[in-house]
C-alpha cells in the first residue's frame, strides 16, 4: 500500500501545472512544463531575477496560458511549423500537412459539374462542410 503522506497535494499540483503549462497535446509538453517551472528558476543566471520569479507562480503562469492557450508545446510546434513551411517554399515542394490550417475552403475544393442522362446538369449532393454548397448546379 502507498502511504498518503508519500505524496503531498503541493507536488500534485505542482506536476499538473507542468503538464497544462507544456501543453497537453504531446508528452514533450510535460517536459517543457517542467523546465519552466522548475528550470528557469535554477538557471544561476537568471536565479536572482525577480521577473524569473514572478513568471513561475500563479500570475506567471495566468498570463502565460492566457498568451499561450496551448501551452508551451504549441508555441514551439507553431515556430517549428513556420520554419518548415519556409524551407518547403523555398525548394518548391508542397507539403500538405504543413498547408491544411491555412487552406481556404473556397479556393481549394473543386465539384465537378454531374449531368444527368440527358446532359442536362443535375443537382450535386455534398455532405455539410464539405467545402461546397448543398445543391449546387455548378
Amino acid at each position: 500500500a502507498v502511504d498518503a503522506g508519500a505524496f503531498p497535494v503541493i507536488a500534485s499540483l505542482q506536476v499538473f501545472a507542468m503538464v497544462v503549462v507544456g501543453g497537453l497535446s504531446r508528452p514533450m509538453g510535460a517536459v517543457l512544463g517542467a523546465i519552466y517551472l522548475v528550470g528557469l528558476e535554477r538557471v544561476p543566471v537568471l536565479r536572482d531575477i525577480e521577473l524569473v520569479q514572478l513568471l513561475t507562480t500563479g500570475i506567471g503562469l495566468i498570463i502565460l496560458l492566457l498568451l499561450l492557450p496551448g501551452g508551451l508545446t504549441a508555441a514551439v510546434l507553431g515556430v517549428r511549423n513556420n520554419y518548415l513551411r519556409r524551407v518547403a517554399a523555398r525548394r518548391g515542394i508542397d507539403v500538405p500537412s504543413l498547408n491544411a490550417d491555412r487552406l481556404q475552403p473556397e479556393e481549394d475544393v473543386h465539384v465537378p459539374q454531374v449531368r444527368d442522362d440527358d446532359g442536362k446538369p443535375s443537382s450535386v449532393e455534398v455532405p455539410v462542410g464539405a467545402g461546397a454548397v448543398v445543391g449546387s448546379t455548378t
